[in-house]
C-alpha cells in the first residue's frame, strides 16, 4: 500500500495518513486506520496536526460519539485557532 510505505518513510506526512484512513475505510479496515490517526496525533511537531483532529472529529461524528468528536475538534482549534473548518463545525454542534 502506497500510503503505508509513505508513512514508514515520512511519519509526518499528514496527507498519507488521512488517505490511508479513507482507503482503508472502503475495504473494511477503518478501525486500523483510526488507530493510526490516534497514534499520529500523539507525535510532537506533526505538520498540520489540526487536520488530523478534524478528520478524527468527523469520524467520531459518523459514529455518533458526539462528546469525543467535540473534544477532537477543540483539540484541533488549540493547535490552529484560525482553522475555519474547525470553527464552523464546533459552532454548528453548539
Amino acid at each position: 500500500n502506497y500510503y503505508k510505505y509513505s508513512l514508514i518513510l515520512y511519519p509526518e506526512n499528514i496527507s498519507a495518513i488521512i488517505n490511508l484512513y479513507v482507503s482503508s475505510k472502503y475495504v473494511g479496515k477503518s478501525e486500523y486506520s483510526k488507530k493510526i490517526l490516534l497514534d499520529t496525533v500523539k507525535i510532537e511537531n506533526v505538520f498540520k496536526k489540526d487536520l488530523l483532529y478534524l478528520t478524527l472529529g468527523n469520524i467520531y461524528l459518523r459514529e455518533q460519539r458526539f462528546d469525543t468528536a467535540i473534544f477532537m475538534f477543540q483539540e484541533g482549534l488549540k493547535i490552529n485557532p484560525n482553522n475555519a473548518d474547525l470553527q464552523k463545525v464546533i459552532s454548528e454542534l453548539k
